[in-house]
């Protein structure tokens, strides 16, 4: 009896142990808290402040504290946040913001512009190397004026095209839109944001159409306050990407009442559609179209001195030609304007024909003895000029 007591207890004492062990591997006990998304994203800040922006309203400072608020906040979710910082009073330097601090990567000469090509991909390889990265984001932050050469004259048109530095070798340095393509062709960025005025036509996104898969841009003046870095950093860095949103993140700042001036327009544009909507166009401009005499155009810029760049969509579908044509046209444009808003004003401009997308359009004049002839400026050199515009035969006139 006592052998056959002992026989039974041995039995339950290993039925306690089985479900003990059974029920552990079964999952009751708490998981394993994970461990925070570590993104492997690289943005970088483009920053060439040797300016008025830098000098006098000192907006670069501003913004880099918004950055590193943004980091110490731990929104950069183990990205990488570089700023190439070319300031009024300091050489240019290669920053990097962590949640912990900013140091000092690299240290440039001054000897060189920032609105070089050779300076502009030095620093892109810096960055690719010390910062590699699987996706990565681009801010080119300055002055800007669209697709107009600065070899525009001062008294017809604005003197540079991206970027303003006033601290070059040879003087005050500007760069022309086909030489920001050429610094970033083939690059591939995940996006480029202009935080600055003017960059969203369709000359600029066209040139650009190698450099990147989308741009996020004002098509008009934007005030120098630029881009809510406080809270567009946490967006750029948020795990899925939504560029959309952080155009609206702009627009709605400057609807808000912490802007200085309430004027804004931003808008973004997809690149590999482009090339459907550079077809479509062409497509148009085969036909010899011509605005109607009465065509108001939608000016994006305020003062006397023009920017040469108007609303596109409002004038293709101002042209008098076939409604197929406008309806490829359209579908095409949906596809690569994504997003598009602004303020109701824009520096006493009315935006309420505003699409997101601005463009040249040639004006045909005629002198006392009957010769017509168009101003160009630099369109000529661009690309979209050579696969689109040139094809009117109303326009080869000269």
């Amino acid at each position: 009896m006592k052998r056959h007591l002992t026989a039974t207890l041995l039995i339950a004492l290993l039925a306690i142990i089985t479900a003990a062990t059974m029920q552990s591997c079964s999952g009751s006990e708490p998981d394993p808290i994970p461990e925070p998304e570590t993104l492997d994203r690289t943005i970088l800040v483009y920053m060439v402040a040797d300016n008025n922006l830098g000098s006098y309203y000192h907006i670069d400072d501003d913004n880099i504290a918004q950055m590193e608020e943004a980091a110490r906040a731990g929104h950069l979710n183990g990205g990488n946040l570089v700023v190439y910082h070319d300031g009024a009073s300091s050489a240019p330097e290669l920053r990097v913001i962590t949640p912990e601090q900013t140091t000092v990567a690299k240290t440039y000469s001054e000897d060189e512009s920032s609105l070089s090509v050779s300076r502009m991909q030095q620093v892109i390889e810096d960055v690719r190397t010390l910062f590699p990265a699987t996706e990565r984001g681009l801010v080119m932050w300055s002055n800007g004026t669209g697709w107009l050469d600065d070899t525009a004259s001062r008294s017809t048109a604005s003197t540079y095209s991206f970027g303003l530095d006033d601290n070059s070798s040879s003087g005050r340095a500007t760069m022309k839109i086909t030489s920001l393509a050429q610094a970033l062709d083939g690059e591939d960025f995940d996006f480029i944001y202009f935080d600055c005025c003017l960059m969203a036509s369709v000359e600029v996104a066209y040139q650009l159409r190698t450099a990147t898969k989308a741009i996020i841009s004002s098509a008009t003046e934007l005030p120098i306050e630029g881009m809510p870095y406080s809270v567009n950093i946490p967006a750029m860095f948020e795990p899925e990407l939504d560029l959309a949103q952080i155009a609206a993140n702009t627009l709605d700042f400057y609807l808000g009442p912490s802007a200085q001036y309430n004027y804004c327009s931003i808008s973004v544009v997809m690149t590999e559609p482009l090339q459907q909507l550079a077809q479509a166009t062409a497509e148009i401009m085969r036909t010899g179209a011509t605005p109607p005499a009465n065509y108001i155009r939608v000016p994006y810029f305020r003062r006397t001195v023009p920017s040469y760049t108007w609303d596109m969509a409002d004038y293709i579908r101002a042209l008098p030609v076939d409604r197929r044509l406008l309806d490829a046209w359209n579908e095409a444009f949906a596809r690569t304007v994504i997003y598009a808003g602004a303020t109701p004003q824009s520096y006493g401009l009315d935006m309420s024909r505003h699409t997101g997308l601005g463009c040249f359009i040639p004006s045909i004049t005629t002198d006392t003895q009957g010769r017509k002839s168009i101003k160009w400026y630099n369109h000529r050199d661009l690309d979209w000029h050579s696969d689109v515009t040139s094809l009117n035969p109303s326009y080869n006139i000269d």
